[in-house]
């Protein structure tokens, strides 16, 4: 039961940061309800759990991996560019990304008093991650380049509008 309660927490916590996240709100709130709607389906078709609550004690852990495949959260493809990344742009300023390593992300300036929460995705087969911010109207596609030198890890983040040359915090 307790298996259960975790996965649908994990539910609920999607649903509910997807919502906060209102820039990409169409696109969020389309999200969210894939998910509800999957993992709906998957109890009744997997498990055999149609509206009896009492038979959820036997879904055991099928139901916790499938919704964390489905959310997200065993993406560890995201941990590629987790951490804090800092950025001195000539022209824009200092920026600071972090990405956390599961899907969650933020931007904020340190000049000024601006901020913005967000969730990611990595694609580590196209080198692309997918940002989707509370103050933009949808998912930017940023072209990512790691480097590595002896002292510093880079990253290079590149979409049609921005380009973020960014150095991993320590």
């Amino acid at each position: 039961m307790k298996k259960v309660l975790t996965a649908v927490t994990f539910v609920v916590a999607a649903v509910t940061s997807l919502t906060v996240l209102g820039g990409c709100a169409e696109n969020l709130k389309e999200t969210g309800n894939s998910i509800v709607s999957s993992a709906k389906d998957y109890l009744k078709s997997e498990v055999g759990v149609e509206s009896d609550v009492s038979s959820l004690s036997q879904v055991g852990g099928k139901a916790v991996d499938y919704l964390k495949d489905e959310i997200g959260l065993n993406n560890t493809s995201n941990k590629v560019i987790e951490g804090t990344w800092n950025t001195k742009n000539s022209e824009d300023g200092d920026w600071v990304w972090t990405f956390d390593g599961k899907n969650l992300c933020k931007l904020t300036s340190k000049q000024n008093s601006y901020r913005a929460d967000g969730s990611y995705s990595v694609n580590e087969s196209e080198n692309t991650v997918d940002i989707c911010l509370d103050t933009e109207d949808e998912v930017v596609t940023y072209t990512y380049q790691l480097s590595q030198t002896l002292s510093d890890t880079y990253l290079k983040l590149q979409s049609d509008e921005n380009t973020y040359q960014l150095i991993l915090k320590k």
